[in-house]
């Protein structure tokens, strides 16, 4: 079956930051992803997001927010986590969905922004298309937002890290205690949360590649460079 997406690819949507990812556009697509995850609840929508440590993740993260909100939905900021991370917490916290800011092992002048449903579910090609849909839409700002009153509320999710590697403790029974493991953590999102996880099953841990600055992410390391971990 023909795939008519435009946007979305086979992981969200990507481009190089500030020229194809831009302020305005972040905008429509925060706007069309809180419109279509808020479509089937009246209550309180709560959608998670997350980022990796790439540069433009802030300003994107804060054009998403800013339009989610203004669409009356509420926003948990988990900052700098794993996409993994992100689809656990929103199925521990029982919340409407949740976005990730990555283009994963692309160069860092790029950026990706990634929808999931409930349960952290990836959304289908169908779901991608409905939103995909309403941001090529010509509708007026003004015309999606809600009343000054009923605002999403913005909040940090300050313990992110330990919902995370607590439902991994419970569920995985394993003592790694005496075994030494190397993560190459491509100086991205996983540079606190891996080695944080690894070290509650008692491995003992080499950390490489643990800037999270940004601007060093996947230059020479990371999965599109295995012959860094190699010789580790």
């Amino acid at each position: 079956m023909k795939d008519l997406r435009q946007l979305f690819g086979t992981d969200g949507i990507r481009g190089v930051a500030n020229v194809d990812l831009t302020p305005e556009f972040v905008l429509k697509v925060g706007k069309a992803g809180a419109k279509y995850l808020s479509s089937d609840n009246r209550a309180k929508v709560r959608i998670l997001i997350g980022r990796d440590t790439r540069p433009s993740g802030e300003f994107i993260s804060s054009a998403l927010v800013s339009a989610i909100l203004s669409c009356g939905v509420n926003v948990l900021d988990a900052g700098i986590i794993t996409t993994p991370a992100v689809a656990l917490i929103i199925k521990i916290l029982g919340l409407d969905g949740g976005i990730v800011i990555s283009a994963s092992h692309n160069p860092v002048e790029d950026n990706g922004i990634k929808f999931f449903a409930k349960e952290g579910q990836k959304l289908t090609d169908h779901q991608e298309k409905s939103i995909e849909d309403y941001i090529l839409s010509e509708i007026p700002p003004e015309n999606d937002s809600c009343r000054s009153a009923e605002v999403g509320r913005y909040s940090v999710l300050e313990n992110a890290y330990g919902l995370y590697c607590g439902y991994l403790e419970n569920v995985f029974k394993v003592n790694l205690s005496g075994i030494k493991v190397a993560l190459d953590c491509a100086n991205g999102a996983a540079s606190i949360l891996a080695p944080l996880v690894f070290k509650k099953f008692n491995a003992d841990v080499v950390a490489l590649n643990c800037d999270t600055g940004g601007n060093l992410i996947n230059r020479g390391c990371g999965a599109t460079n295995p012959d860094f971990i190699s010789r580790a």
